[in-house]
């Protein structure tokens, strides 16, 4: 499955120290895998 940048951003702006949300919770929440945010986390960090 394909997401959108803007849904990616919005994730893991979920799970970064200013809302700091579990990865658990949000893929709960938004009905992704937790591996996938955990990759989208790591590649946004890789990109930085």
């Amino acid at each position: 499955m394909k997401y959108s940048k803007r849904l990616k951003s919005s994730v893991i702006r979920k799970v970064l120290p200013t809302e700091n949300q579990s990865v658990q919770a949000v893929a709960k929440e938004m009905g992704i895998a937790e591996q996938t945010i955990y990759n989208w986390k790591n590649l946004a960090f890789n990109v930085l």
